[in-house]
């Protein structure tokens, strides 16, 4: 029985209800605390077989909600190799017409070099959070990110890493199978977006 095996190799984390929707998508820096979490509650629970698993996580992949897996991961590691200790995080590169260099919906994280980015990126969220909150020209938690992300080293995961359905060449042309993770995503279009103004300007932290 498949949905029984998954079960076993399952553990959810629960967590309060987030108060409002920079919340939710700030549980992103949060990722290894709530596997530390889990940690913490199974040891408390003896279950020794997940514990076991869990003390070997040093680096984990974070995907949004909206991601589909086409096919075993086990490749794109191989292509990723071993991890670069100059590396905060691998990300793939963001679409030519977006406002950002790089996609946080596709995460390879590694439990000691990524911590101070991860900070970074929570304690930016938290101190603007009403700033963040009330603008809606970008994507709430990148918004945050692409404000920190220069104090940090980012690589690309490889070629062929993510599909975005909102492409036009990867939803009528290319496919939606062809990658490894396919991200379901609307369209990001540049028009309207003052964010990387703000950034090149070095302004400080602001709402366009």
């Amino acid at each position: 029985d498949v949905s029984k095996t998954l079960e076993s190799q399952v553990s959810l984390i629960e967590i309060p209800s987030p108060q409002d929707s920079l919340s939710a998508v700030a549980l992103k820096p949060l990722v290894f605390r709530l596997v530390d979490q889990l940690l913490n509650e199974l040891n408390a629970n003896k279950n020794t077989t997940q514990t076991k698993s869990l003390n070997q996580v040093d680096q984990l992949f974070f995907l949004d909600a909206d991601m589909r897996v086409n096919t075993p991961i086990n490749a794109l590691l191989d292509k990723v190799g071993e991890w670069d200790p100059r590396c905060s995080v691998y990300l793939p590169r963001e679409r030519w017409y977006t406002k950002s260099d790089w996609n946080t919906g596709t995460m390879l994280l590694d439990r000691k070099y990524s911590r101070p980015m991860l900070e970074a990126w929570r304690e930016s969220l938290e101190e603007n959070h009403d700033l963040i909150l009330h603008q809606n020209t970008y994507s709430k938690d990148q918004w945050a990110f692409m404000h920190i992300s220069t104090r940090f080293r980012i690589c690309p995961l490889p070629e062929g890493a993510v599909s975005f359905v909102a492409d036009f060449f990867t939803h009528y042309i290319w496919g939606e199978r062809r990658s490894t993770f396919t991200h379901w995503t609307s369209a990001k279009q540049a028009s309207g977006h003052e964010f990387k103004h703000t950034q090149k300007e070095n302004q400080g932290l602001r709402a366009s």
